[in-house]
């Protein structure tokens, strides 16, 4: 399941390469428009050990965190 968190103030240059280093088999992270996009894999977020405090310290401020799909249905 994919994941975007956004951020108030601008996410850290290098927050996918500090948070790969806690990343599971099969997880994927990346930022891309201003965002860190986590793929979770099969296991879902709830495997995982890429926590809200681990996100957070690595963007640098509060981040908020939406699955792919609700994302989707926010009206343009």
């Amino acid at each position: 399941m994919v994941h975007l968190y956004l951020s108030r103030e601008a996410v850290k240059p290098h927050t996918a390469e500090k948070l790969q280093r806690f990343a599971l088999s099969g997880e994927r992270i990346a930022m891309a428009g201003g965002a860190l996009w986590i793929d979770y894999g099969a296991q879902g977020v709830r495997g995982s050990a890429l926590g809200r405090t681990a996100i957070n310290d690595a963007c640098g401020s509060p981040t908020t965190g939406r699955n792919w799909n609700s994302v989707r249905k926010i009206p343009r």
